[in-house]
């Protein structure tokens, strides 16, 4: 599934195995959130999702909102949301937030659990 709007991109598959993972590229933002929400609610079957960001370039409070709220729906269920987060400004704005203290990130694939 691939899905394509505007500056943002969002790719499934699987980064490890028994890790489905969305990659995501471009712009999060208030014109684009409506696809990295609907790309994590069809994810939300999985009991564990991957949410790859290294390659976002911008991520406003709508982006980092969804995230969030997925991140609660996924805990209240038992289930895992790790966020893998490359050098920039989304991994400064997770920082600055302090998401990184509620959700679990990586720099890398090797850094998940079996």
């Amino acid at each position: 599934m691939e899905a394509d709007h505007q500056a943002l991109t969002v790719q499934v598959g699987e980064a490890k195995p028994g890790w489905p993972t969305l990659h995501v590229e471009g712009e999060v933002d208030i014109s684009t959130v409506d696809v990295l929400v609907a790309a994590l609610d069809k994810a939300e079957s999985d009991d564990r999702l991957l949410v790859d960001l290294s390659a976002v370039t911008f991520m406003d409070s709508t982006g980092l909102r969804a995230l969030v709220e997925r991140h609660q729906r996924f805990e209240e269920s038992g289930k895992r949301l790790v966020l893998m987060l490359g050098p920039g400004p989304v991994t400064r704005l997770i920082e600055l937030t302090g998401v990184d203290q509620k959700v679990q990130v990586v720099a890398a694939v090797e850094e998940l659990p079996d």
